[in-house]
């Protein structure tokens, strides 16, 4: 980073071009990398969950910062337990669903029975 004066350091876009795209082309092949990974779990997951013989299926999904849509998944979960099998989507960790669907808002639920879906809820 020394530069032609003494004494002087250069940082950041003062520095060489070649590098520095080496090292965000690195970056952003990690973050695809893990990207992909992420995707191909959620999916798998996903279907693991929604066989032809999995019975009936709610995934609810919610943002686990705000606290009012906290409370209003367990409640939502209370009511749908005995009837439904329910699986909690923070949208944050695991949007893959929740996109598909083209849901837009939260707290929403997307009915399943026995892989199919039903109808999606937006509350």
């Amino acid at each position: 980073m020394e530069t032609s004066v003494p004494g002087l350091y250069a940082v950041g876009d003062c520095t060489q071009t070649f590098l520095r795209q080496v090292v965000t082309s690195a970056a952003n092949g990690a973050v695809a990398a893990v990207a992909s990974e992420r995707y191909v779990k959620e999916l798998g997951q996903i279907e693991g969950i929604l066989g032809p013989e999995s019975g009936k299926i709610a995934f609810v999904f919610y943002n686990p910062y705000n606290s009012a849509e906290i409370e209003a998944v367990s409640q939502l979960e209370q009511q749908l337990m005995g009837e439904w099998k329910v699986y909690r989507q923070d949208i944050t960790r695991q949007n893959l669903l929740y996109q598909n669907l083209k849901v837009r808002r939260t707290v929403s639920t997307a009915f399943y029975e026995n892989g199919k879906l039903l109808e999606v809820k937006e509350r």
